[in-house]
This record gives C-alpha cells, sequence and structure tokens, in this order.
C-alpha cells in the first residue's frame, strides 16, 4: 500500500513538474556585445534549361536554349510565358528547386511561379515536333494557373527562438508513465 502512494505521488510530481515547471535559459551574460551584419538581395537567381525549338519571355525579355540564368526579384511572383517554335509545341516543363523539380501545369503558355527566396530554383523546358493531327496544343487551356505548384524548400528550418530543454521534457513523460505501469501492474498483482 505505502508503495502505491509513493508511485502515485512520484507520477503526480513529474505531471505536475512538467506542466508547472518552467524552463530556465542558461546563457552566460557578458560585458561586451557582438554586432551581426546581413545583406538580404533583392533578386535571386532562377537557372534555365530551356529546350531546343523554342523560347521562354521573362520580364519583356526573351531567353533561348543559350541563356543559362535569369535575375527575378526576390519574394516576388514570376510569370513565365513558353513560346514554342513554328511546327513546334511545349512537350515538359519543370520547375522548383533544384534536384526535386516538379512538372507544372502550363494554361495558354504560361504559368507563374511561387515568391523566390533562394537561387537553388531551375526552370526546364522541353519542345516536341507537333504531332500528325494538324499540330494542336495539348496543354490544357480552360484549367487556370495554381502558381507552378512547386514543393516546399526542404532542408531549411524556422529558428523560432524556443529555448526548450527537450530531453527533460522527455525524461518527465518517461518518467510519469513508467511510474504509472508501475503502479497498474502493482494493482493487479495485489487483486
Amino acid at each position: 500500500m505505502k508503495w502505491k502512494r509513493f508511485l502515485a505521488g512520484v507520477g503526480t510530481l513529474c505531471l505536475g513538474l512538467s506542466l508547472f515547471l518552467p524552463l530556465q535559459v542558461r546563457a552566460q551574460e557578458n560585458t561586451g556585445s557582438t554586432a551581426i551584419k546581413t545583406t538580404v538581395p533583392d533578386a535571386h537567381i532562377v537557372l534555365l534549361d530551356i529546350g531546343e525549338h523554342g523560347s521562354v519571355l521573362i520580364n519583356d525579355r526573351t531567353y533561348t536554349a543559350k541563356d543559362e540564368q535569369v535575375e527575378v526579384a526576390r519574394l516576388a511572383e514570376q510569370t513565365y510565358i513558353i513560346q514554342p517554335d513554328e511546327g513546334w509545341q511545349i512537350e515538359q516543363v519543370k520547375y522548383g528547386q533544384e534536384g526535386v523539380q516538379e512538372t507544372v501545369k502550363v494554361s495558354k503558355g504560361a504559368f507563374t511561379a511561387p515568391a523566390i527566396c533562394s537561387d537553388d530554383n531551375k526552370l526546364t523546358v522541353t519542345f516536341q515536333k507537333n504531332s500528325a493531327n494538324g499540330g494542336t496544343d495539348t496543354e490544357d487551356t480552360d484549367t487556370p494557373d495554381k502558381g507552378g505548384q512547386t514543393s516546399p524548400q526542404t532542408g531549411t528550418g524556422v529558428k523560432t527562438g524556443d529555448t526548450v530543454n527537450f530531453i527533460l521534457w522527455l525524461s518527465l513523460l518517461g518518467g510519469s508513465g513508467g511510474a504509472v505501469l508501475i503502479l497498474r501492474r502493482k494493482m493487479r498483482i495485489a487483486d
């Protein structure tokens, strides 16, 4: 009976501590100061891989297979207008971070990419010869542009300033759970 009360008390104490104990930040205070300066660019580079037999119109400038990159405004949506040569049509358009590009849906020969904040995006456009059925465009012209449908950036987390000691909370949770399991087992044996 004493053991049950002890375990119940330990479990309650762990639960109470985990709910009401504020975590303290342990930082060393220095008398000096540190200044960190950074420069945020106004524009970013998007790499281009434009296939033969077409071009891409970006900001009123035409880019072809010879061009390797374009500078686009930071945190602004960018519209890309794909223009196949006579007798050719758009085969595929991919956009996104290099290595994780996704096929985008082109509407009426154009798509709008979401705002970017880094230099690791790439636009890949391929063209194919018109088919024998009169060269009709196979692109979906009724579906509105979905903004490029790129995947979110990977590998970059947002720093929140959270200073929680995860190991402390995990050990308190584990200790509480262990105390409850032991108490339950003891109750079964007593019955």
